[in-house]
């Protein structure tokens, strides 16, 4: 049994990556555009920003994860759910090309 354990956590690990991750979303539209209209979007519905007293579990750039262009959207109802978005990328290479694809990953 401790076999089988290892051996699942094992093919986890390696196919997921250490964030995890489910299926990329690609969007027809520059980083640029996305990343101005999830700024609209919190900016007319706060709500979807993470509330203060969830923020101690903003630690992804003490994890090593600070290299990400990354957003995190908070749903409050029942049950409360947050969900970390990251660009794939280089938030450098994200920033200074003008792309007509962007690719997100829904991380944790």
């Amino acid at each position: 049994m401790k076999y089988l354990i290892y051996i699942l956590l094992l093919i986890l690990v390696n196919g997921c990556g250490t964030l995890g991750g489910w299926d990329n979303c690609a969007f027809p539209i520059s980083f640029s555009k996305l990343d101005a209209a999830i700024n609209r979007l919190y900016d007319e519905y706060p709500n979807y920003k993470m509330p203060e007293k969830w923020k101690d579990y903003d630690n992804w750039s003490q994890g090593g994860y600070d290299f990400l262009e990354s957003r995190i959207f908070y749903f409050g109802s029942v049950p409360e759910e947050m969900y970390y978005i990251t660009f794939l990328g280089d938030s450098k290479e994200l920033k200074s090309a003008d792309t007509r694809n962007t690719v997100i990953a829904v991380r944790a």
